[in-house]
């Protein structure tokens, strides 16, 4: 059996994403020189909750938690600390100490 991949369906995950792209461009700068792709567009966010289930595979409890922690966790607590700190050095926090303990108390308790 050739299976090929349906391109059809990648073509519509990248609109979706150049949707999604041009209506952060729209919010952000005020302008409405994309707003003819966010109007047209307005369900991108389905579209991805739609293509997630698409492709669904049988997991056990161990496999979807490792799953889970290298996608999601693991690039979310990179980010974060990445951020934090970036935002430190371009506010000029001098205290350190109190930023990071409010950095974790922020992030355990949200």
């Amino acid at each position: 059996m050739d299976l090929k991949r349906n391109s059809s369906i990648d073509f519509a995950a990248g609109l979706m994403i150049v949707s999604m792209i041009m209506m952060h461009i729209r919010f952000f700068s005020g302008s409405k020189w994309c707003s003819f792709l966010t109007d047209l567009l307005p369900f991108f966010l389905a579209w991805f909750y739609f293509k997630s289930g698409m492709f669904y595979k049988e997991r056990n409890w161990i496999d979807t938690l490792k799953n889970g922690y290298s996608k999601l966790i693991k690039p979310f607590l990179i980010f974060s600390v990445i951020g934090f700190v970036l935002y430190l050095i371009f506010n000029g926090t001098v205290n350190w100490k109190l930023s990071i303990k409010e950095f974790v108390m922020l992030f355990f308790f949200c």
